[in-house]
């Protein structure tokens, strides 16, 4: 029988809350942008790159955080995210030359958001077979909710605090949700005891034993992936 409460609806919460801090502090860089560049007295140009940096490094370590996702599960990888993510903004509070601009925002927070989107997918796919779209809408939802919450709260800090102490709040802010949610991502329903959502209880038994046994394949490099016919259907 179905328990009443399904912790995968947890699973999803603490995914939407990651998409929505790590999405939502991102685009605060145009807020940050206009009091960066004034301070400084930098070109736009040489100012934008940062984000364009960021936004370069969070596509290339994609590729690889669905591989570690895989491996050491999406807790683990999505804490580190956190913390590489947090890190940057509240080094970000302290710099005073291009070259840690572009460390700090182009390299730390893009490694960070890294762990935005993968984890969370692939895990919710993993604890839901039914309503999987509604799950995955509902924590991809966070991105849009995180930029109109963070948007105007970093153009408040700033015009209360400046812009340093702003991103200090900024990088705790994400360095606490963050981590926190993390806590909460289970890799398989099955290392509890539970089934996906939408899978009917029968006779098998879903020990965690028995399910690293069932859960043998054959592993396939890429090379040889491809030459498969069952890759290309």
């Amino acid at each position: 029988m179905r328990p009443k409460f399904f912790y995968g609806w947890v699973i999803v919460i603490a995914a939407a809350c990651v998409i929505l801090i790590m999405y939502g502090t991102l685009f605060t860089f145009g807020v940050f942008f206009k009091p960066v560049l004034t301070e400084f007295d930098w070109t736009r140009a040489m100012t934008s790159g940062a984000f364009s940096l960021c936004i370069l490094t969070h596509g290339v370590l994609t590729i690889v955080i669905g591989r570690l996702t895989d491996k050491y599960g999406p807790r683990i990888v999505v804490t580190a995210c956190g913390l590489s993510l947090g890190a940057g903004y509240l080094l970000m509070s302290q710099i005073t030359s291009t070259w840690q601009l572009y460390l700090f925002y182009g390299i730390l927070i893009g490694m960070g958001m890294g762990g935005a989107w993968i984890p969370q997918v692939s895990t919710i796919a993993r604890w839901f077979e039914k309503r999987r779209g509604l799950a995955t809408g509902i924590a991809v939802s966070g991105e849009g909710v995180g930029i109109l919450i963070m948007v105007p709260l970093s153009r408040w800090l700033i015009s209360a605090y400046g812009w340093r102490t702003s991103y200090i709040i900024v990088g705790i802010i994400a360095l606490a949700f963050i981590i926190s949610a993390a806590q909460f991502l289970k890799r398989h329903p099955e290392k509890i005891g539970l089934l996906p959502y939408g899978r009917e209880a029968n006779a098998t038994d879903i020990s965690p034993a028995k399910y690293h046994k069932s859960s043998v394949t054959q592993d396939f490099s890429l090379t040889e992936a491809v030459k498969e016919r069952q890759f290309w259907m």
